[in-house]
């Protein structure tokens, strides 16, 4: 069954106001990939949608952290 459509300008608004692709996906309640997808075409056709940090804004990078286990610092 499929959803209800979202209309190009609560996407835009949506997309906008959020700090990631996964952000968007909860409040319009979409699969994370059809986000991407529709972020891709709305930009195709000359829409100029911010860009996100690749990063997703809840898994920011340690990379301190990340050295100590390597370094055998920390488990």
């Amino acid at each position: 069954m499929k959803g209800k459509r979202i209309d190009g300008e609560t996407f835009v608004r949506a997309w906008e106001s959020s700090k990631g692709v996964l952000e968007v996906a909860k409040k319009l309640n979409m699969a994370r990939e059809s986000v991407a997808a529709r972020a891709g075409y709305l930009r195709s056709r000359g829409v100029k949608l911010k860009k996100f940090n690749p990063w997703d804004s809840r898994a920011r990078l340690d990379v301190e952290k990340l050295n100590k286990i390597i370094e055998g610092g920390a488990l």
